[in-house]
Parts: C-alpha cells; structure tokens; sequence
C-alpha cells in the first residue's frame, strides 16, 4: 500500500515537489515502511498514511474521512468514540464551550489539562502533525484543532479518537474550574449524530440576521464550512442581503 501510494505521489501529484525534495520524500516513505514492518491496528495504518500526507503539506491530500468504504469508516469512525463536548484551542490549551452530557460534569469556561492522562498540550501537538494544510498555515492546522459539534466528521476529533480512544466506554479527563480548582472528571464518549443533536439541537442559530438600530444591522455566521450547514447556505446570504438593501441599512 505504501509503494502504490508513493508512486501515486510521484506520478499524479502536481506538487509534491513544492515542499519536498526528492531525498525526503524517500525519506518519509522509508521511515514509514519500518514502522509498517509488524502488524498494525487499522487505526494505526491510517494515522501513519495521514502522517506520509500531512508532510506534502497540501491541503487536499489526505486519508478522507468522508469517502471510506463500509468497514473502514465503520472502524475508524462510527460509535460512540468521541469526546462529548464542544471546544475551544487557544494556543496549547483546550476549554469546554458546551458540554452533551446530562450530568453537569462539565461547563463551559471549564479546562482540559489532560485526557487519558495525557497533558493536553502535548495531545494537541500530536494531532497538529496529521493535520492537513497548504503550506506552514499554522493557523489553518490550529483552527482544526477545534471541536465545533457538527454530525460530520472533524479533524481533531478522528485523530484525538483514534490515539488515545476511551476505555471501557469512559474519557478521563482532569480539568481546571472557573475558581482555579482542578478536578478528576469521567465522561461517557458519544457518536456523532447524538453529540450534535445536543450540542445543535433544531432550532440552533447557525447564521443570524438582525437589526441592531435603523442603519446598522448585524450579521453572524458561526462556521463557514457550507457543508456542514442543515440548509443552503447560497440562498440564505442571497435572501439576507436582499433584505439588508431593503432595510436603507448603511452600516454592516
């Protein structure tokens, strides 16, 4: 697999030579053939492929999490797998900005400082490497780093879930509260779908459209991935500044 896709890189990529020159990418694949030499988890095989592409630094080359075959997305990324909470990264630290559970195990403001006994920082340096990027966009890698919640699949969330997965169902986490006191917390993971019914129920304000006075109105777009919108996007910003030049608004 790892021969298929080398030469894959090298007879179809129109630029894997950007980054790289010809000794590194020989490199790369060496390096990844002697950690493919004993038997690998599944898991383990898809992060080393994303590890090979992440290094072409090309923002359309990676593992997809969106077109795999039924077992593979089966285990790589259904079930209850992920972290029940939506999340913020500043820098090299993660806090909770809305939390699934029922319990008020966590709130939001909340921080995470380790999860399965991992220094949080250190988790988020892990999976910065397998993020996919064009270039040294270091803010693009930072800004995947977040959890927003959505049904479909993100970057943090399938790397976290894959390296350092719950056990016996449970995250461990130890987190600082808002008056300084740290806790040992455990969470139930959850899938997806359940996740985002909670985090986004029906009625979740994605974009939002309002007058702020007679002149001034204010617009918010809360992600501006289209794809992952539960209504066309194009056709709501149409009818939006439609109605923002009918409103005589001068001020946005």
């Amino acid at each position: 697999d790892l021969a298929f896709l080398k030469e894959v890189i090298l007879t179809l990529h129109p630029g894997w030579d950007r980054y790289l020159t010809r000794q590194q990418l020989d490199s790369l694949f060496e390096g990844a053939l002697q950690r493919v030499e004993k038997p690998l988890r599944r898991a383990d095989f898809f992060i080393e492929l994303s590890s090979v592409t992440a290094a072409l630094q090309c923002g359309h080359t990676f593992p997809s999490f969106f077109n795999q075959n039924g077992l593979n997305e089966l285990a790589l990324f259904e079930g209850k797998r992920y972290l029940p909470m939506q999340t913020k990264v500043i820098g090299h630290r993660m806090f909770v900005n809305a939390y699934a559970g029922t319990d008020g195990a966590l709130l939001p403001g909340d921080e995470v400082l380790s999860l399965q006994g991992v220094p949080v920082g250190e988790v988020l340096q892990r999976v910065r490497t397998l993020i996919k990027a064009d270039a040294g966009n270091v803010y693009k890698r930072q800004a995947e780093l977040n959890v927003f919640g959505v049904p479909i699949p993100e970057s943090f969330d399938v790397y976290q879930a894959l390296l350092y997965p719950p056990q016996d169902g449970q995250y461990n986490l130890l987190v600082k509260r808002g008056n300084g006191k740290t806790s040992a917390v455990s969470v139930a993971a959850m899938d997806r779908q359940s996740r985002s019914s909670r985090l986004l129920p029906a009625d979740f304000g994605w974009w939002e459209k309002r007058m702020l006075n007679d002149s001034t109105v204010y617009l918010r777009l809360s992600t501006f991935d289209g794809f992952a919108l539960p209504f066309d996007g194009a056709k709501w910003l149409q009818q939006a500044f439609a109605d923002i030049k009918k409103s005589g608004a001068t001020v946005l």
